[in-house]
């Protein structure tokens, strides 16, 4: 009876769940974004950021470039009004061994034409255009005092799902750490390559906004640890 109990255990604990927790942390102005009311008053040369979307999809754990986990339904919309939403949870049955991370930023073309969807992906979330366009996959929207635009505001909508104006982008990083990976997003770096008094606002897919969704792609990085 010991014995069966035993090996009863041994099976139990072969599929007990592991979690890795995934952290996104936009960073603007050296530190974790605070997001501001675009009517704030602005001092010369100063920018400020009302929002930030954006769509984090396909996540994948690798292990010497082979996949040995794949989440399932994996559309997470990363929201900074919403802290929750920049936690993301990947439960596995076993723990698995990994040294890098996988995902997508942004939708891929079979879901952007596959009809409406809930959840994430809720057209409510304002992050939809239309089946003709897609969703949108990051959203960056604020004012800085060299923009010409009314109120100054800047607004960088950076999606499409159609060749030659595919803004998704795979996006694949090294980690040291199994449990609680921190994911941070450089907004400064975005803003500063960007020439805000010609360049404020893009709105559709277009040559621009894959510039754009490339220079999104390099704003992703782990500080890892020696």
């Amino acid at each position: 009876m010991k014995y069966f109990f035993f090996i009863l255990i041994l099976g139990c604990n072969a599929w007990i769940k592991a979690q890795t927790t995934l952290t996104f942390e936009p960073r603007f102005k050296g530190k974790a974004l605070v997001l501001t009311d675009y009517e704030t008053e602005l001092s010369q040369d100063s920018i400020q950021i009302e929002t930030f979307k954006c769509y984090i999809s396909s996540i994948k754990l690798m292990q010497k470039d082979s996949i040995v986990f794949v989440q399932k339904e994996s559309y997470h919309l990363l929201d900074a009004e919403d802290k929750n939403s920049l936690e993301i949870s990947l439960e596995t049955l076993n723990k698995v061994e990994f040294d890098s991370i996988q995902f997508n930023i942004g939708i891929d073309s079979l879901t952007s034409v596959s009809g409406v969807y809930g959840g994430a992906l809720d057209p409510t979330k304002g992050m939809y255009w239309t089946w003709q366009s897609g969703y949108i996959n990051f959203k960056l929207e604020g004012i800085a005092a060299d923009c010409p635009a009314r109120h100054h505001r800047f607004q960088y909508h950076i999606g499409g799902y159609e060749p030659p104006f595919c803004a998704m982008r795979k996006k694949v990083l090294a980690v040291n750490a199994a449990d609680n990976i921190k994911i941070q997003i450089d907004l400064d770096s975005f803003i500063k390559q960007i020439d805000l008094s010609q360049e404020y606002e893009v709105m559709s897919p277009n040559k621009t906004a894959m510039s754009l969704a490339d220079l999104v792609a390099s704003i992703f990085y782990i500080q890892n640890e020696n």
